[in-house]
């Protein structure tokens, strides 16, 4: 009898465990946000060459990520929907502009004007 109420006692704890643990609004939210990679490139406006050492931040946020030697930049695990990147890169006005990642991510080329 003391067995069978310890059995009892064991899986009820158990079904408890499974239950808030599937229920938990952490553990849905994180197993519900998709996660995208974007990459892209900088390029001057008049020669649409290449500009490197550019900065470029995911507004609203503070993750940034700075261009290569061939202008060009990724973000990894970069939530899906709709952001705005923003640039600086000496010698050029400040640019912005808009990107809808999906799951499949976003491919971005951002001109920036010279600085008069």
């Amino acid at each position: 009898m003391i067995k069978k109420a310890i059995m009892l006692a064991s899986v009820m704890v158990l079904s408890f465990g499974i239950a808030f643990a599937t229920t938990n609004p952490e553990t849905t939210k994180a197993d519900t946000e998709a996660y995208a990679i974007i990459t892209g490139s900088v390029v001057d406006a008049e020669t649409g060459d290449a500009v490197t050492n550019a900065t470029i931040t995911l507004t609203g946020t503070e993750l940034s990520t700075t261009t290569d030697e061939y202008g060009t930049f990724t973000f990894e695990e970069v939530e899906t929907g709709s952001i705005t990147l923003t640039v600086e890169a000496d010698g050029y006005q400040t640019a912005e502009q808009s990107v809808d990642v999906t799951e499949a991510g976003a491919n971005v080329e951002i001109e920036v004007t010279p600085e008069m």
